[in-house]
Parts: structure tokens; C-alpha cells; sequence
């Protein structure tokens, strides 16, 4: 279980990473709408996903895991913070989760979700490390594709929810 995890960490941090870096207007327009300085964005913009990226790499580099679900714990408390204070402050704006990706008001459902990816961080720290290493290859392989798999069926689900929302509207 905790290998699979890892991988599918991986998946969501590398996608928000790069699509963060994609996205990174629309990503900034988020962190101003949250309040944040200008000042602070024009790092913030570029910061945040490289430290995305990093977690990624580290949740699945020997040698690197307990770093990686550390920095994946404190990244998912500090984003669970951010938007509990956006919901608290009733605040209107795009979630950028995963950029353009997936586009999404930011709001209860996105606490929801990070409180879900914290309780799957905490269950990578409390458990036996994964020597990735030395899986069979089948089963590394299978993990890393289930993992994609996964997480692109949670994106075509949230798509057709908002089509189907938006038809509803119509």
C-alpha cells in the first residue's frame, strides 16, 4: 500500500508541478485573489511548484522517501491552511490546483480533498519505508500505471461533473 501511495503522490505532485508551471498567469492570478502580495507571488509563482516537483521526485528517490513524505506532510498543512482561510474569508477564486488542468473553484471540496492526501501522508510517515528498488519490475511498473490510471479517472469524473453541472445550469 505504501508503495502504491508513493507513486500516486507522485502523480498528483508532478501533474500540479508542471501544470503550475504551465499555467503560471493563471496560478498567479490565484495567489493575488488569496491575498497575497505581489511581491510575494512572483516567487510564490515559481517557488511552489519546483517544491512540488522536489516532493515528487523524493517520494519516489531511494534515500529520499522520509525527506520526501516530511515535505509532503508540512506542504499539504500549509495548503490546507491557505484554503481554510479562503473558505473562512469567503473568498472567490480558482482553485489551481492542478492549473488548467483540471479548473476549479477554490472551496470546501478542495479541503476535503487535501485533508484526504493528508491522511495518506501521515500513512507513508507511520509505515515501513518501500525499498522501491528492490520491487520486481512488474509490479513497479504495475503500481506506477495504476497510479496513473487512477488520478486521470478522478480528472474525466471531475470533468464530466462539470459538464453535467453546467448543462443542469442551461
Amino acid at each position: 500500500m505504501a508503495a502504491y501511495l508513493s507513486f500516486f503522490m507522485t502523480v498528483v505532485f508532478l501533474t500540479s508541478s508542471v501544470s503550475k508551471f504551465s499555467s503560471s498567469k493563471t496560478f498567479h492570478r490565484t495567489l493575488i485573489r488569496l491575498g497575497i502580495k505581489s511581491q510575494y507571488t512572483r516567487i510564490l509563482v515559481w517557488f511552489i511548484p519546483l517544491v512540488e516537483l522536489i516532493v515528487a521526485v523524493l517520494l519516489v528517490t531511494p534515500g529520499g522517501q522520509r525527506a520526501g513524505q516530511i515535505a509532503l506532510l508540512i506542504l499539504l498543512l500549509l495548503f490546507a491552511f491557505v484554503v481554510g482561510q479562503a473558505v473562512f474569508r469567503k473568498i472567490d477564486t480558482d482553485c489551481n490546483c492542478f492549473g488548467d488542468v483540471l479548473p476549479e473553484k477554490l472551496g470546501i471540496s478542495t479541503l476535503v480533498r487535501l485533508i484526504i492526501l493528508l491522511g495518506a501522508a501521515i500513512y507513508l510517515i507511520v509505515s515501513e519505508p518501500v525499498d522501491l528498488i528492490h520491487l520486481p519490475l512488474d509490479q513497479l511498473i504495475h503500481q506506477a500505471f495504476a497510479s496513473i490510471g487512477w488520478f486521470v479517472a478522478y480528472i474525466l469524473f471531475m470533468a464530466l461533473a462539470r459538464q453535467f453541472k453546467m448543462k443542469k445550469a442551461s
